[in-house]
């Protein structure tokens, strides 16, 4: 049996993942349970969850900035409604 993708974000949404992933896979119920868990990730940074990593390009994006540059107009939605600058 293949899985779908439907499948796959619904397995990812079951494990520990990161708002930057739930947004990478287009969950943003996923996204909305993590900031009600701990609303203080609409600040945080790649960089923030790559702590040790050295630097990347990407380290400045917050969930706002990389769901724009992902283009995920529901992440984006629901993060403008939780007050994401």
């Amino acid at each position: 049996m293949t899985a779908g993708s439907s499948d796959v974000v619904e397995h990812l949404g079951n494990l520990h993942v990161g708002v930057f992933d739930a947004i990478l896979v287009d969950n943003p119920d996923r996204v909305g349970s993590l900031l009600d868990d701990d609303p203080s990730l609409l600040d945080k940074t790649i960089g923030d969850e790559r702590a040790g990593a050295g630097t990347h390009e990407a380290d400045w994006q917050t969930p706002l900035a990389f769901a724009i540059l992902r283009k995920r107009p529901s992440a984006v939605r629901l993060l403008l409604a939780r007050g994401a600058r």
